[in-house]
Parts: C-alpha cells; structure tokens; sequence
C-alpha cells in the first residue's frame, strides 16, 4: 500500500502540467509557477510567506494562505505539523504542495512523515494520521482540493436494458454482425413462411 501511494506521489509529479499563480509582493505584481511551490505558511502580521524552489527561497506576499489555496489549482494541502520552534515543538499548519512531496510513510505512533523534492530533501511529521494524511492527499490529486470523497452517481446503474440509465440507443440492422442473431432472437414470420438449412452442414439461413 504505501509502495503504491509513492507510485502515485511520483506520476502526478510527472504528469501534472505547470500553471501560474498571479500574487502581490512589497506592492508588485508578480507571477510564481505552481510547481515551484514547496510549502506557504501564514506570515506576520498578515498575508503568506511562500517557500519555492529547490533551494527554498521565501517570498513574502499579501495574500493569505487561503486565497493562495483557492488559487492553487487543487495543488496545495493543508496539514499540521510539528515543528521546532525555539527549542520547542509546535503544531503550525502549512500549505504543502503534492507534487513536492517525494514520500509519506508512517511512524512509531503512526503519525505521516513526509519526504520533501528540496535540496537537500527535508522531512516533516503531521499531527494527524498517517491514514488521515494519506486520504487528505489523495483526494487532493483527484481533485478534491485536499479534502472530501470521491461522490460516485448512483442512477448510473441496470443491465443496459431499455429504460434504465446505461440503456443505449437502438441501432439498425445493418449494423448487426452476419450470422450473430440467435433463432431466439429473430423477428416473427408471416404465416405458411418456412425458413430453413437444405444443406448437409451447418451454413447461413
């Protein structure tokens, strides 16, 4: 299970197509690219900071960490974490990017430990779950934007007969293969019609 859950981590990362994200930063306009993004956490005393790059350079902007995962694309899920601050480990809560995220394995405690695509690789342990990390993850890549489940449509069930919801329109019978239609199947004859095989094998009514 987590060996196909890397697996995935990895083709999204590959797969995933590069989109921009339009912020402002001292007053400025800028554009980053959201594959650059690594993680963003709240900034002081408003707006985001926003860590992009192998090499994890910080970029301050005005918007906040909500507006940025509204216009993420789907790409940025919101996880706690522990962190040492000032000697002391805290939960603060970040925005990750899914297609940074090079591994998630469980712990001693099951709690995530997520490996991140910098340079060099960090690792960062969640407050939540490994299963609960995993889920939120998922969902995100399918598109559920870091939350929620995957809703399926229930009408869309029946055998295909006619009426039910996966029922399809009739076709012609020119488009019916030779020697497909069982005697079952066949049209009703007029009256005093024989219609036979007057051959010594099996053949083509």
């Amino acid at each position: 299970m987590r060996f196909l859950f890397s697996l995935i981590l990895t083709l999204f990362a590959i797969t995933a197509q590069s989109q921009v994200m339009k912020l402002t930063s001292a007053g400025k306009s800028i554009s980053i690219s959201i594959d650059d993004i690594v993680f963003v956490r709240a900034g002081t005393p408003s707006g985001s900071v926003i860590t992009y790059g192998q090499t994890q350079a910080r970029l301050n902007v005005s918007q906040t960490m909500s507006a940025i995962q509204s216009a993420s694309c789907s790409n940025l899920v919101s996880l706690s974490v522990v962190e040492n601050i000032s000697g002391q480990p805290q939960s603060t809560t970040l925005l990750f990017n899914v297609r940074m995220i090079a591994e998630v394995i469980p712990d001693v405690n099951n709690k995530a430990v997520m490996t991140i695509r910098t340079s060099p690789r960090v690792k960062y342990t969640t407050v939540s779950s490994y299963t609960s990390v995993t889920n939120t993850i998922s969902a995100c890549i399918t598109g559920g934007g870091g939350g929620g489940s995957v809703v399926t449509d229930a009408t869309l069930s029946g055998d295909g007969s006619s009426g039910d919801p996966l029922s399809v329109n009739p076709i012609g019978t020119s488009l019916i293969e030779n020697n497909a239609v069982t005697n079952g199947k066949l049209a009703t004859m007029p009256a005093l019609t024989i219609k036979g095989n007057n051959t010594g094998a099996t053949g083509a009514a």
